[in-house]
């Protein structure tokens, strides 16, 4: 995520610091706390890399496509949610790769991953995250059957994947589970003993 990101609130300010508008704006899903930007050597390395930058778009035939493309990606990691992130990057790289309707999947990652040396490797990663994607929205539709919830589903995803640490946690469930049990004949006894209804 960004260094520099909007307040949960904001609001609009004249330039002695007194309020312009009692209007304030707030983000919806900023729900992180976070300290306010007080760098003055890293905000100095800012500006004169927008400075760079500007002075290397100027040169480019398809400066107007490329600066949107840099607005989109510093607006994709403005945001705190980063399932809305991941897509809108993944976005920028379908466009910034002229990716066509009539493209596949394939033809964007081939497209990204000849930019590096170890092109192979890159294309592998790009690969694999569209078939993590795909194999964990299968796993969801086909192989979670009886889980009522996904906070089920967050549970059982949770367990261990070795056979010592599943038994442990198998024994510590069942004996919490015979204490529960228990819990509950001393509750009916006590709801009994005072003559109450549960």
């Amino acid at each position: 995520m960004n260094d520099i990101t909007l307040n949960p609130v904001s609001t609009l300010h004249v330039s002695s610091g007194k309020l312009a508008s009692e209007t304030f704006w707030y983000e919806p899903n900023n729900s992180e706390s976070r300290s306010n930007y007080s760098s003055e050597s890293g905000l100095a390395k800012l500006f004169d890399f927008e400075r760079w930058v500007r002075k290397r778009l100027k040169g480019l035939p398809y400066k107007e496509k490329l600066e949107n493309f840099i607005i989109q990606y510093v607006r994709a990691l403005d945001s705190t949610d980063w399932d809305k992130s991941f897509l809108k990057l993944w976005r920028i790289l379908e466009s910034a790769t002229a990716t066509a309707e009539r493209d596949s999947h394939e033809d964007m990652i081939r497209r990204v991953a000849f930019i590096f040396k170890d092109h192979d490797f890159h294309h592998e990663i790009l690969k694999h995250l569209k078939y993590y994607v795909e194999t964990f929205l299968d796993f969801l539709l086909f192989k979670t059957n009886g889980l009522g919830s996904l906070d089920e589903v967050k549970k059982f995803i949770d367990m261990p994947v070795d056979s010592d640490a599943l038994k442990n946690k198998y024994k510590e469930k069942t004996r919490q589970e015979k204490e529960l049990k228990r819990d509950l004949i001393l509750i009916k006894r006590a709801a009994q003993f005072h003559q109450l209804s549960l």
